[in-house]
């Protein structure tokens, strides 16, 4: 039979941090024949059963390449290279080839995530020995669960350094947070509508520019996020400029059903999530964070919603300082680390 070879370049580390619905997944190769592509992390190769796993490789890339067709798959939580085949007489030639074992597959373990040390085995030594088997495989970072005083001091003593903090915060929703929201003479609210989502990615562009994955949404990115089950447009608020009918912020809201959090009883109720405020730095100390935010929520407390949550970067003070006056505390708090190298002095 025939056989069809390719020779590939180098290809790069994936980054650990991929996010599927952020990050539009990369050709690394493309001609007549077939498709080489760099699927992430959390993406399904083939759709699978319901609406919430419609959202697919095999999907994202048919959109632009109609004769795109699967030859094999990589499961949802593994990154790494998948071939697709043009046509369905390139798909048969290949599917062969991997059925008979012609192609030479490498995997490579690429490890960023959690370690779990259990407590009978702590005084053992074995939270080192991890610690450092993921550093001699390359791990780039690893998360904690809690920003401890004893989790700090045993990352610094192994040579990790901690990087970023991520504040889950939350506030039960209370009656009178359905009122209706007072803003700034001259500016007015609206919902989101398919005509704006230039606008709105130039604005999150703006307002999000430092952040490692807000600012760098895509018009392909936000198309997938307005598809998903869970969007509703009526949750996407528009704060415009009435002087001149330009976007100066949005408010984004979601509503994820196997969300919980505290309601006015401490108990966990549903929750509804601050998905993505931005304010154009144009429009920055006109007063409009708190008004925006606080309009988010009022939606949510229409939709019987009783608690609210978010996610924030704790180097932001701003967001920080608007999330606390309104009555957001945090929920948990989670710290990732990096491997200082040996030649870097450690921060302290």
């Amino acid at each position: 039979m025939n056989a069809v070879k390719t020779a590939f370049p180098t290809i790069p580390a994936i980054p650990a941090s991929a996010d599927p619905l952020r990050g539009t997944p990369e050709i690394l190769y493309r001609d007549a024949a077939l498709l080489v592509v760099d699927k992430p992390a959390g993406l399904l190769t083939v759709p699978g059963r319901g609406e919430d796993k419609q959202d697919c490789l095999s999907a994202r890339l048919q959109a632009e390449f109609a004769d795109a067709l699967i030859v094999h798959r990589l499961d949802m939580h593994t990154s790494g290279v998948v071939v697709l085949a043009r046509g369905k007489e390139m798909q048969r030639r290949l599917s062969s080839q991997f059925a008979n074992r012609q192609v030479e597959k490498r995997y490579v373990a690429v490890v960023a995530g959690e370690l779990l040390v259990a407590p009978v085995a702590r005084p053992q030594g074995t939270g080192t020995r991890l610690l450092a088997a993921l550093a001699e495989q390359g791990t780039p970072a690893v998360w904690a669960h809690g920003d401890l005083p004893r989790t700090r001091a045993f990352a610094r003593a192994n040579g990790w350094r901690r990087v970023r903090l991520l504040h889950k915060m939350s506030r039960p929703l209370l009656p009178d947070d359905d009122a209706e929201i007072a803003l700034p003479q001259g500016f007015s609210l609206r919902s989101f509508t398919p005509g704006d989502a230039d606008a709105w990615l130039a604005v999150n562009g703006r307002a999000s520019a430092d952040h490692p994955e807000q600012g760098r949404v895509t018009r392909a990115d936000l198309d997938r996020l307005l598809a998903q089950p869970w969007f509703d447009p009526a949750g996407l608020l528009l704060l415009v400029d009435d002087a001149t009918g330009d976007l100066a912020g949005s408010h984004w809201t979601k509503v994820d059903p196997q969300e919980r959090a505290p309601g006015t009883d401490g108990r966990a109720t549903a929750a509804g999530e601050v998905y993505v405020v931005a304010v154009d730095p144009a429009y920055h100390g006109r007063g409009l964070a708190v008004p925006l935010t606080a309009a988010g929520l009022a939606h949510l407390a229409r939709r019987g919603l009783r608690a609210v949550v978010l996610y924030v970067d704790g180097d932001n003070d701003r967001a920080l300082r608007t999330y606390r006056r309104l009555g957001f505390t945090d929920l948990e708090v989670h710290a990732q680390y990096r491997r200082v190298p040996a030649a870097a002095k450690m921060e302290p």
